[in-house]
C-alpha cells in the first residue's frame, strides 16, 4: 500500500518512486540488509519501505536538510528506549542517521505487521508516563508550551465561555505539568 505522490510540498526535493527506490537499495547495501520482497509504505514527507525480514521499516527523508532532526530523532529513540518507554526502536549495529544517495535514512525495528490501535486509556497512560520523564539535555529538544498563546490556551474554555488562565510551568527537562492539577487550566465556573 502506498500513500501519498511524492511530489515536491513548500519547496521540498522531489522524491519519486524511482529516487527512493535507488536510495533505499543504497541504504540497504550500506547496512547489510537484504531489500528483496520490501513493501513501499508511504511516499509523502518520507519514503517508508518495510523489509521482509528481518522486520524492519527504512525512512527516507523528503529533505536533504533533514540530518539534524532525523539525528534528534534517532537519539529521542534512543533515551526512551534507555527509559524502557514503549516506543519504537532504532535498529541497534547500524549507523544512523546515514546520508545516502543525497539523502537523509533512518532504520527501524518494525514494531508489527498488522495495524492496530490502541484505547484512548492506553494513549492517556502513555502521554503521563511520557511527559514525566526528564529527558537529557543533549538531546536539545525544543521548548513547547501547548498553553502559550495562540496554543491550546486559545481553545480552552469555561461553560460560561469565558477563556480561561492556566497555571502551568514548565518543570525540569522542559515538559509541562500543571502546579495545581487540571481544574486550574479549566475552572468550571
Amino acid at each position: 500500500m502506498i500513500s501519498g505522490d511524492g511530489t515536491s510540498r513548500n519547496g521540498a526535493t522531489d522524491l519519486t518512486e524511482e529516487r527512493a527506490d535507488a536510495v533505499f537499495r543504497e541504504a540497504c547495501e550500506t547496512a547489510g540488509l537484504d531489500p528483496s520482497g520490501a513493501e513501499l509504505l508511504r511516499l509523502g514527507s518520507n519514503a517508508v519501505y518495510r523489509l521482509a525480514s528481518p522486520p524492519v521499516i527504512v525512512r527516507i527523508a523528503r529533505d536533504p536538510e533533514a540530518l539534524e532532526e532525523m539525528r534528534r530523532a534517532v537519539g529521542v529513540a534512543r533515551w526512551l528506549e534507555s527509559e524502557d518507554f514503549p516506543a519504537t526502536r532504532v535498529m541497534p549495529d547500524v549507523e544512523q542517521p546515514a546520508f545516502v544517495g543525497g539523502r537523509v535514512v533512518t532504520y527501524w525495528r518494525s514494531a508489527q505487521d498488522e495495524i492496530e490501535y490502541g484505547r484512548l486509556d492506553e494513549l492517556a497512560d502513555l502521554l503521563k508516563r511520557l511527559h514525566w520523564l526528564e529527558e537529557p539535555e543533549v538531546l536539545g529538544l525544543p521548548y513547547f508550551d501547548p498553553f502559550a498563546k495562540g496554543g491550546i490556551r486559545s481553545v480552552v474554555w469555561t461553560a460560561s465561555g469565558r477563556r480561561t488562565g492556566s497555571s502551568w510551568r514548565s518543570a525540569p527537562g522542559g515538559s509541562t505539568r500543571s502546579t495545581t492539577g487540571w481544574t486550574s487550566c479549566c475552572p468550571s465556573g
